[in-house]
């Protein structure tokens, strides 16, 4: 069976590992852009294909028959990413509107991430505070070039926690704030008329079981064990 998946981290590995062993079931993981993975399901490449909820691409293909109904498994999240000392002192908070209100209180600047996205969600945010008259930066840049501003301004911004991981960045402190709207829910979809279609639809229902999700709740990265990296969405 052929899975492929817009990012992962070895994560689904981990997962996957008991279930797989359980029933004697070799699988071939393949990661790539949500270009690709719809790719992959147009050639017929893959049984079973998990990216963001929001890709209108496969919610097309959803809806002209190419892959069974999708099921939501989990969300991975944005961080905030500031200074390491954090002194707005947001860490450990459970909201994200009190984050951003208290790095706009602070003497440090919020830089808006270029990435269209995430500038709507840090701006509605800031919108939520009440607050008009702070240091707010509307950047254009996106990735490591928002990284280095962030850094080089002593300022916070926002972007993916898992991106951010795989940099090794060591110049900036992310915080998780649990959230929805922090979270990036990703949804599973079985390609339909592959020979392996029954056995993706079993995988399916071991990702939606209660075993599964314990697992993905406990999965953290090496470098930031004290970080929950995947979440159950609601």
């Amino acid at each position: 069976m052929t899975v492929v998946i817009c990012q992962q981290d070895n994560f689904l590995q981990t997962i996957l590992e008991p279930y797989l062993n359980k029933n004697n079931i070799k699988i071939e993981y393949r990661q790539g852009h949500h270009s690709e993975v719809a790719r992959a399901v147009n050639n017929k490449e893959a049984d079973f294909v998990i990216t963001h909820t929001k890709v209108k691409k496969l919610q097309k293909m959803e809806s002209k028959g190419f892959l069974n109904k999708g099921q939501e498994l989990f969300a991975n999240p944005m961080a905030f990413l500031g200074p390491k000392d954090d002194p707005a002192n947001i860490s450990g908070l459970q909201n994200p509107v009190q984050a951003v209100k208290q790095i706009m209180e602070s003497d440090h600047c919020f830089i808006i991430n270029g990435n269209k996205r995430l500038a709507e969600i840090q701006n509605e945010l800031i919108n939520q505070t009440g607050i008009t008259d702070s240091c707010i930066i509307q950047s254009d840049k996106q990735n490591d070039a928002i990284l280095t501003d962030a850094f080089e301004n002593n300022a916070y911004t926002l972007w993916g926690f898992h991106p951010f991981a795989k940099r090794g960045n060591d110049n900036l402190l992310p915080i998780v704030i649990p959230d929805e709207v922090l979270l990036s829910n990703m949804t599973g979809w079985v390609v339909k008329g592959t020979r392996q279609e029954q056995k993706a639809n079993e995988l399916l229902n071991y990702l939606t079981s209660d075993k599964a999700k314990k697992l993905i709740t406990e999965f953290r990265l090496n470098r930031y064990k004290h970080i929950q990296t995947w979440w159950i969405p609601h």
